[in-house]
């Protein structure tokens, strides 16, 4: 037999005793070391959709995540628009320009 137990990788979690092969990190959360018993979710501004994943991606130019946890990052509304990446919210498109589109990273004059 074994004489010690694996440490789980990166992505991976063992959150009970006696496991033979560590948990995969559902999609929407993260470790980013070994050894661990849980994953942690994605924070806001951030997401990743697949299991296993070692970090998070940034959310994109046009695109937020207003919530931890996120596997897939939103598309800005209409009228709204972001313009760097990361973020936790869109930002209205201001007095004399407008977008009539989701997930704009800018609004037109």
């Amino acid at each position: 037999g074994a004489s010690k137990c694996n440490l789980c990788g990166l992505g991976s979690y063992a959150d009970v005793n006696g496991l033979s092969i560590c948990n995969k990190c559902p999609v929407g959360k993260y470790i980013n070391s070994t050894g661990k018993a849980s994953c942690k979710p994605c924070e806001k501004g951030s997401s990743i959709n697949k299991e296993g994943a070692s970090k998070c991606n940034l959310c994109g130019l046009g695109s937020y995540a207003d919530v931890n946890g996120l596997s897939i990052c939103n598309k800005c509304p209409v009228g709204k628009y972001i313009n760097s990446t990361g973020k936790a919210s869109c930002k209205p498109c201001e007095k004399g320009s407008s977008i009539n589109k989701e997930g704009a990273s800018k609004c037109n004059l």
